[in-house]
């Protein structure tokens, strides 16, 4: 889990967040992305979840996670499983 604060409330059309496969050094895409967003950093409202389908070793060595979003933001939060 991950939580951005970014120190104000600031109009956001996408939210995007990457990752690095790199097998050699046991490092993985996550197996599901979740992205929450709030304004007071107490209630979050969930933008959806992208789930990666299949064998992790016909991958990119980078994946991006793009939610969409609109209006004020200032905490995204993040949720990645393994």
């Amino acid at each position: 889990e991950l939580l951005l604060d970014l120190g104000e409330a600031k109009t956001v059309e996408s939210i995007k967040i990457g990752s690095l496969y790199d097998p050699k050094s046991w490092i993985f895409h996550p197996k599901s992305v979740s992205c929450m967003v709030s304004t007071d950093g107490i209630k979050f409202n969930k933008l959806g979840t992208i789930i990666v389908e299949g064998d992790q070793r016909n991958e990119a060595v980078t994946r991006s996670f793009e939610f969409s979003a609109s209006g004020k933001v200032r905490f995204i939060k993040f949720d990645a499983k393994k």
